[in-house]
């Protein structure tokens, strides 16, 4: 079962979502469906920064990445594909829980 309302999308998930819950699953489909007015930042315990929503990310000259609706970037600074993480922070043994 797929949750769906006016306004709302479900994400597309990238290869380096860390998800533990099953990509194909209806909780994740139905914890992942953002409103396309606003992006949603969310930093991962000792990851990346999720970014959940309708964003475009460009580099310094203006050129847009390729992204989908769901991005992990690095906050780590190890990522050999930045600005996205590539999962680099599990050998560099990134540590940061931030909370609000």
């Amino acid at each position: 079962m797929h949750v769906t309302a006016p306004g709302l999308t479900p994400c597309a998930v990238l290869a380096s979502c860390e998800s533990t819950a099953p990509h194909n699953s209806p909780s994740f489909h139905s914890s992942t469906f953002v409103s396309q007015d606003r992006a949603i930042i969310t930093p991962r315990d000792n990851g990346p920064y999720l970014v959940k929503g309708a964003v475009k990310v460009v580099d310094a000259a203006g050129k847009e990445f390729p992204a989908g609706e769901t991005i992990a970037l690095c906050r780590c600074g190890h990522s050999a594909n930045k600005p996205f993480c590539d999962g680099s922070h599990k050998t560099a043994e990134f540590k940061d829980e931030s909370r609000a």
